[in-house]
């Protein structure tokens, strides 16, 4: 049965036809009654073959238990006029296949989606799935710089019934491990792997590791030369990246990485920081200079911050009076200067003695004193008892000046009127 687009599909409409493989036709749909837009795999029951039916069940039962970020997420699965219809989450994004056919990745944005392959492999491979088709082709990368791993097409669970006879292949030949060449049979964990390592050696160098046509019949027969080393291809990387990669592509499996967390560790030796830890390291820098500026500024005024003024006038000095500017009191300090007789007045300034700035009277707290009385003596220390009295020098002649007279917490000089 064919469909178009614009076609009614069980409960969707058909929006756009994505591609077609060997397994069926991929569609954009939209439900008519959530307006979501989903993707359909469909087969045709009655063209496909026994084994394709068998294996398209496969993928549904298989990526269907996966719930991963990195995994196409499977929202339903249906049978529909003789067809067999896969709904699953809709990706918009492109293939890694179409990006690395651009040019080189930046290291680091290639070397995260190698992380999330891996990450997705390591789910899988916990919850018992082969993907046996990790390639460019089947990774897409989201919008937001997410990897999906998608088809499953030829997945194999363990214990599943063996569906791929002598000599087919599964899978992308420029990526896949020599033992899946051989046999599906042969194939575990190790072989994504394998296929993951290919791929890392196309991020690094811009190129597949056994070129673009690659031979089946070398594969099979182990008369296949080695893919040449990532520095060989570009001397700017790391001598590091050698070793990784040549472990991940060796012939004998049992040699290479035994799980993706282990490959990704040694990756994770090597790798530059990540742009999402650089755009953490630039989210902690110290504050530019400006803000440190203003901060010591405001550390230089907290002494006279201490008890806050609400106004603060000039006035000059008239005789025997002298001046105290009223300001917020702490409790202890209120209750030092409880003693001191205070009165307020209104007192005029003379005009020829004012500030520029200011005109008219001000209400000002005035301090009674006395000049002519004597300050009461203060009782001296030991140490300044044992010392032999010395008359003290006659003060100096008080300077006028203006901070002395603006600063209403600098005390008076001892006998100094």
């Amino acid at each position: 049965m064919s469909f178009h687009v614009g076609e009614d599909l069980g409960d969707y409409k058909i929006v756009a036809i994505i591609g077609a493989g060997s397994m069926g036709r991929v569609f954009q749909v939209e439900h008519r009654l959530t307006k979501r837009k989903e993707a359909v795999k469909v087969l045709s029951a009655e063209l496909a073959t026994e084994t394709q039916i068998q294996r398209f069940e496969r993928e549904i039962a298989h990526q269907a238990r996966l719930t991963h970020p990195n995994i196409a997420t499977v929202h339903n699965a249906i049978s529909w006029e003789g067809c067999l219809i896969l709904v699953t989450e809709f990706l918009e994004g492109e293939t890694l296949e179409r990006l690395l056919s651009r040019g080189r990745l930046p290291i680091e944005t290639g070397i995260e989606y190698i992380r999330q392959t891996l990450s997705a492999l390591a789910y899988a491979h916990d919850q018992g799935v082969v993907h046996r088709d990790v390639s460019p082709a089947n990774l897409i990368i989201t919008p937001n710089g997410t990897v999906k791993l998608t088809d499953f097409g030829v997945s194999k669970s363990f214990g599943d019934l063996q569906l791929t006879n002598c000599g087919d292949i599964v899978g992308s030949l420029e990526y896949m491990a020599p033992e899946q060449a051989r046999g599906s049979a042969h194939s575990d964990l190790r072989s994504d792997l394998y296929s993951a390592g290919a791929i890392l050696h196309e991020v690094l160098t811009g190129t597949k590791p056994f070129g673009g046509n690659r031979r089946f019949a070398p594969i099979v027969t182990d008369a296949e030369s080695d893919p040449p080393r990532p520095t060989d291809l570009e001397p700017r990387l790391d001598q590091r990246w050698n070793a990784v990669v040549s472990k991940a592509l060796l012939r004998d499996r049992e040699s290479r990485y035994s799980s993706a967390s282990e490959f990704w560790q040694a990756i994770e030796q090597v790798a530059p920081p990540s742009s999402r830890n650089a755009s953490l390291a630039a989210a902690m820098k110290p504050p530019r200079f400006g803000v440190i500026k203003a901060a010591v500024a405001s550390a230089a005024m907290l002494p006279f911050l201490v008890a806050p003024i609400t106004r603060l006038w000039y006035v000059p000095p008239l005789a025997g009076i002298t001046f105290h500017i009223q300001a917020p009191k702490p409790e202890a300090t209120s209750q030092a200067v409880s003693s001191i007789p205070v009165r307020t007045e209104n007192v005029p300034v003379p005009r020829a003695a004012a500030h520029p700035l200011r005109a008219e009277p001000v209400q000002k707290n005035i301090v009674e004193s006395i000049s002519n009385q004597p300050e009461p003596r203060r009782a001296l220390s030991t140490d300044q008892q044992s010392e032999p009295a010395s008359e003290a020098p006659p003060p100096a002649p008080r300077k006028k000046r203006f901070w002395r007279k603006l600063n209403p917490f600098k005390k008076k000089a001892q006998g100094t009127p």
